[in-house]
């Protein structure tokens, strides 16, 4: 194709020299501003869109260019002056610095000046001294009202920014509270009268549809043939975003975004040709969803140990208080989302005089751990051969497994059993393996 082109210009050369001089003319009028100015106009441009959002603009951000950690979503806002910018690393904090528009070779977006936010893929250290690899200085590809399209100037990834018509802060808390809420690893549903299946990879955040179609071959037979169209997303306030249209099936459209209803698993939208998309995050069959463990129940342990205690949402959506372990307190437990269980972590539970602290801890191999910072317990999952019975196993974050609980009290380097009221409420301090909850 290449030597077609150098040969049509050849062949055209004699017969275009007699127009050359008008040809000239016509290329004075057409660029009737030098080159550097159109540039400097270029960046007046990107310039003036960029301030003239009043909420900023939402990043979708990869670094590396081999997309090694997937996409994250940040959000800045800039003046005159400086920019604004907050990311789901640290959802809730800003930090300002300045930025400036140069010409590197083309128009170059540049955050020169050090933020921690944006230099946080980018800055090499002891540990990576290509960092993350990872950019801070963007090649102005586009500018539209609505979305800026730019390209990393070391890693040549596609970045893009979005005009924001909410508060940017609000916008990436959102967003992070939405990526941690979208778990699953298959989806299952359909678009329009298709079967859908996809495959949702959390390490990168890419999502990969799959289906089947009947293919021609040369010899006229036709056999069934795997087909799959996959995209990187980005979490958004209201679900995912793709960063480029993505198929789902055989005969469906494209789509960009999804929305996701954490109560159902399901993302659902509509396609590039009308039809409807719903499709449904899969989860074992011992999921629990979080109202199931608030209530009444009987926890049993060892041969014959059991407490009356009842469970109550603690106020977040997140978390809950059980009440009945200790006359002393509550005792907090927060809702497993990724495996749909009721999970109880070490905890202090009292504060005495002469530095005595009293300590719910967990129990293994006859030693007990109350490191409160560790999240160490254990995770209380449905078994699904007794309805309405929840199993409590070790929640993954020790060396060796959790099988029970105690109420240690503290004191100079210490470690006693407390007296009441802070011992379990049948008057033991050990509560042994296995545990249970029974609703009642």
């Amino acid at each position: 194709m290449r030597l077609y082109k150098v040969l049509l210009s050849a062949s055209i050369i004699s017969a275009s020299s007699m127009m050359l001089s008008s040809c000239l003319k016509d290329q004075e009028d057409i660029f009737d501003v030098d080159a550097a100015n159109r540039l400097e106009q270029r960046l007046e441009d990107c310039k003036n869109t960029l301030v003239s959002s009043e909420n900023g603009w939402a990043m979708d951000y990869f670094p590396d260019r081999d997309i090694t950690y997937g996409g994250f979503v940040y959000a800045m806002k800039f003046t005159e002056n400086d920019v604004t910018i907050t990311c789901e690393l640290a959802p809730g904090q800003t930090e300002t610095s300045l930025y400036k528009m140069t010409n590197d070779n083309g128009p170059v977006l540049s955050f020169d000046s050090y933020n921690t936010f944006m230099h946080f893929f980018a800055d090499p250290s002891s540990d990576r001294y290509e960092a993350y690899d990872g950019d801070f200085e963007f090649i102005i590809m586009d500018v539209k009202p609505d979305l800026i399209t730019l390209r990393g100037n070391r890693t040549g990834n596609a970045i893009y920014l979005h005009r924001l018509d909410s508060d940017p802060v609000q916008y990436v808390t959102q967003s992070a509270s939405m990526a941690e809420n979208i778990f699953q690893t298959e989806f299952k549903g359909t678009c329009g009268s298709d079967e859908v299946y996809a495959s949702n990879d959390l390490g990168v955040r890419y999502m990969e549809f799959q289906w089947k179609e009947m293919e021609k071959q040369e010899n006229g037979e036709e056999i069934e043939v795997a087909k799959a169209s996959g995209a990187y997303y980005v979490p958004t306030p209201t679900g995912i975003h793709f960063v480029e249209p993505v198929q789902l099936s055989a005969n469906s459209g494209e789509v960009t975004d999804l929305t996701y209803d954490d109560s159902t698993f399901i993302l659902s939208g509509t396609d590039s040709k009308g039809n409807a998309v719903s499709i449904k995050g899969q989860v074992a069959a011992n999921y629990s969803m979080y109202n199931e463990f608030i209530g009444n129940f009987t926890m049993t342990y060892g041969t014959s140990g059991s407490l009356d205690v009842q469970i109550v949402d603690d106020g977040t959506g997140s978390g809950y208080l059980i009440k009945g372990i200790t006359n002393a307190c509550d005792i907090k437990a927060t809702y497993n989302k990724s495996v749909g269980g009721i999970d109880i972590a070490n905890q202090i539970i009292g504060v005495g005089t002469q530095d005595t602290w009293m300590f719910l801890a967990t129990l293994a191999n006859g030693n007990f751990y109350a490191n409160v910072t560790s999240s160490i317990g254990m995770v209380a999952i449905k078994d699904v051969d007794n309805p309405g019975t929840f199993e409590f196993t070790d929640n993954g974050r020790a060396a060796q497994p959790m099988v029970g609980f105690t109420i240690v009290q503290a004191r100079g380097g210490s470690y006693y059993y407390p007296s009441a009221p802070y011992v379990f409420t049948d008057g033991e301090s050990e509560m042994g393996a296995p545990v249970k909850l029974i609703k009642k």
